[in-house]
């Protein structure tokens, strides 16, 4: 996956301006399908999105790292990875009961939303608040 900032001043001339690559070959987001699977604060210039992170390995095959959601900060000076809420594993493939599908903030709280659990953590921090995981 990638992010691109594009500087548009020159709208026949658009410039990439900051680019992040993301996971590698079998990497995934809700984002690429859903639009409403993408998370923004704009008076912090916080954007994120639920992502399943694979990476290549020797050979042919991809391996699965984790899921999870990234929260980047992007302003018109350049795109930074603000929050890594990625849970390394060790299995073969994503959990779709645990897969993130939405985030989103109350107060000074974020939340991840999934098919059977609820995460929130701190909006300045990103650490840990509680869980909510029902069967």
């Amino acid at each position: 996956m990638k992010i691109s900032l594009f500087d548009v001043s020159d709208f026949a001339n658009p410039l990439e301006k900051d680019t992040e690559i993301i996971g590698g070959p079998g990497t995934y987001s809700a984002l690429q399908y859903d639009h409403k699977a993408l998370f923004t604060h704009q008076e912090k210039n916080l954007f994120g999105f639920p992502i399943s992170l694979y990476d290549e390995t020797t050979g042919e095959y991809v391996e699965f790292e984790g899921e999870g959601a990234l929260i980047y900060t992007i302003t018109p000076d350049g795109i930074s990875q603000t929050a890594s809420l990625v849970e390394q594993t060790n299995n073969e493939y994503e959990d779709w009961h645990s897969a993130i599908q939405r985030i989103l903030y109350i107060d000074e709280a974020l939340y991840t939303i999934a098919t059977s659990e609820i995460h929130s953590y701190g909006l300045e921090t990103f650490e840990p608040i509680s869980d909510l995981v029902f069967d």
